[in-house]
């Protein structure tokens, strides 16, 4: 081995490159000249801008897939004004085993979102699947492998609702709105006076 090198993951339209004896992401590639010291961008956790959007733990009649079966899922939400590849991040219901999923070359679309079924390893063509389930009580961490993007606490849900952000709060919706914006009616809790559903 004459060089090699490690690198960590990129925002879109970084480059990594050589100056003065160290590795840096760069702002503005340079391919086939010199690297700029005043093109050099620190990439950080804070660059992903990439939310847990809405989730649902108790599926069984909300988006079935192809092969028929209802699947509790996790929604991600692109808020950046560029598209994302999620190649290289991981979804997990445990702070302890951020790799738990690794999440494979799909872009989202700025402004958009993206539904990551929860099916335990079971693989539906055309849909991104991943090999765990959540239970009440678990997290949801979206991570690079090293550095938590964000971590929840999942709520415990009743069958067939969704827990998804309005805004910077989280609300409870009996009518999901998997991979789309959460416009139905977000309700704040889910007693009523007398502590039912």
């Amino acid at each position: 081995i004459l060089s090699k090198v490690s690198y960590e993951k990129l925002s879109n339209d970084v480059s990594f490159g050589f100056y003065k004896n160290k590795y840096y992401a760069f702002e503005k590639a340079t391919p086939g000249s010199k690297n700029i010291k005043d093109k050099l961008k620190k990439v950080n956790i804070k660059d992903y801008k990439i939310t847990i959007n809405e989730y649902m733990t108790h599926n069984n009649r909300n988006n079935y897939l192809s092969n028929g079966a209802y699947y509790d899922w996790i929604e991600l939400y692109n808020y950046s004004d560029k598209d994302i590849n999620l190649e290289g991040l991981y979804l997990s219901d445990n702070k302890k085993e951020l790799n738990k999923f690794k999440l494979p070359d799909v872009v989202i679309k700025k402004n958009d979102y993206l539904v990551i079924y929860l099916t335990d390893g079971i693989n539906v063509d055309g849909y991104v699947c991943a090999n765990f389930k959540l239970s009440d009580n678990d997290k949801i961490v979206l991570s690079n492998n090293s550095e938590i993007i964000e971590e929840i606490s999942v709520v415990m849900l009743p069958d067939n609702v969704s827990y998804g952000k309005v805004g910077d709060e989280w609300k409870y919706f009996t009518s999901a709105t998997p991979g789309k914006a959460n416009t139905t009616k977000g309700l704040d809790s889910l007693g009523g006076a007398n502590g039912s559903t």
